[in-house]
């Protein structure tokens, strides 16, 4: 939401088909929304587009090194306890 600026409405959670019980890890990101004429404006600016582009890409990163370092830090301590 920093990369874009606009107001952040936040998490709904929902069963919606695409991010229901698949086995890759899936996301449903919105953007911004067409019918808010500024939002409609940047969301078709090239230049918008690429940042928010890196937004996305730099969240997703963030989120998986987040992942990542729990999954260790479980499977350490699962580890001691078994020994």
């Amino acid at each position: 939401m920093r990369a874009t600026g606009f107001k952040d409405d936040g998490v709904f959670n929902s069963s919606l088909a695409l991010t229901r019980t698949t086995t890759p890890v899936s996301i449903l990101v919105e953007c911004g929304y067409l019918i808010h004429p500024y939002e409609r404006v940047k969301l078709t600016d090239e230049e918008f587009q690429q940042t928010v582009a890196e937004g996305i890409a730099n969240g997703v990163e963030k989120h998986l090194r987040y992942l990542k370092n729990h999954s260790y830090k479980r499977l350490k301590s699962s580890r001691r306890e078994s020994l």
